[in-house]
């Protein structure tokens, strides 16, 4: 099945992020794709973010707030993709969608990020619409990450019945605790770009560094036409 809508967790903290938000919205629109918001966990204890969506951390875990908080917004979107029973695209609200991601079908039990931080939102652009889902062994960040309703509700149930043991990023992407495979769609359709409101990324410098860093120490992350369509 393909991708049926974006779930953009929206954050309600301050003014910039909630234009953040709208900014993902419209470039929903701008290709055709169906969205809703889900209201972010935010601003709160790890233990109670958790609790507020049926989950809880395992003996040894720690974290931060922030990550707790967004570890969490992430199962409120599993929870809804297990609701309407139709693969969704999870967006985070730095996430810019640059193209199609309709057309190819989401596999089960399994990961699809759709695209990768970059210093600014017009630095890439697609070379065309996605050829094919490509596995990779790796990848940084949760903002655009697509799954069907066969992988949420078994990353949920995972969640909710064996505890959370370590964080979001690490759990799908960056080490696949979960086990489960990860595949980029190729070429990738969405970016995530630097905001004044990224947590511990205060600085545009600092997340430009962190961009470049990102070709440096995870070009295994990348498909086969990411750098095509860089300026």
């Amino acid at each position: 099945m393909v991708i049926d809508r974006a779930l953009i967790i929206r954050r309600l903290e301050n003014d910039i992020s909630m234009e953040y938000a709208e900014g993902c919205a419209a470039s929903c629109e701008e290709h055709n794709l169906p969205y809703e918001f889900i209201d972010a966990v935010e601003n709160i204890p790890c233990e109670l973010a958790f609790k507020s969506v049926g989950a809880f951390a395992r003996d040894g875990y720690t974290n931060t707030q922030g990550n707790c908080c967004c570890h969490s917004s992430h199962i409120k979107c599993w929870k809804r993709i297990v609701e309407l029973n139709k693969p969704c695209l999870i967006l985070e609200h730095d996430a810019v969608v640059r193209g199609d991601v309709r057309n190819i079908s989401i596999p089960d039990m399994a990961v699809v990020t759709f695209g990768h931080r970059v210093a600014n939102k017009d630095d890439y652009t697609p070379i065309g619409p996605i050829e094919n889902l490509q596995e990779i062994p790796r990848s940084v960040g949760v903002h655009a990450c697509g799954l069907s309703p066969i992988t949420a509700k078994w990353l949920l149930d995972d969640a909710t019945t064996k505890g959370i043991k370590i964080g979001i990023d690490r759990y799908l992407m960056m080490q696949r605790k979960s086990g489960l495979p990860l595949y980029v769609a190729n070429p990738e359709q969405v970016v995530c770009w630097a905001r004044v409101s990224t947590s511990n990324m205060q600085r545009t410098a600092h997340f430009k560094t962190r961009a470049r860093r990102d070709v440096t120490n995870y070009p295994d992350s990348f498909s086969s036409n990411w750098l095509k369509g860089m300026k």
